[in-house]
């Protein structure tokens, strides 16, 4: 296996080139859902724009933890499409995280 090491100059241009392709965060959730779907999530739905209560995508997956006797894994995604210069916040994956407790 080759392990591509790149540069500072190249990481920082592809970033760009990804951030080109999406002006907009609704269109980066967009490109979320066929992403998901590609790697094989199930049901895969981008919620309602406004009023979704943090809650960008919803999607499951099947047969990930017969350890413990689920079959069926609920997933919930929140998608961000900040500035480069910013960071997501501790408080926007606590809001996230009490937005899923409804549903272990």
């Amino acid at each position: 296996m080759t392990i591509l090491e790149l540069t500072k100059e190249e990481i920082d241009k592809y970033i760009d080139d990804l951030y080109s392709c999406f002006p907009t965060g609704r269109e980066f959730e967009i490109f979320l859902n066929s992403f998901l779907s590609a790697l094989g999530f199930e049901e895969v739905v981008t919620t309602q724009y406004v009023g979704d209560k943090g809650i960008d995508l919803t999607c499951t997956k099947t047969g990930l933890d017969t350890k413990n006797g689920t079959d069926t894994i609920n997933y919930y995604v929140q998608a961000k499409r900040y500035a480069r210069s910013n960071k997501v916040q501790p408080k926007e994956v606590r809001d996230l995280k009490g937005t899923t407790k409804r549903d272990k």
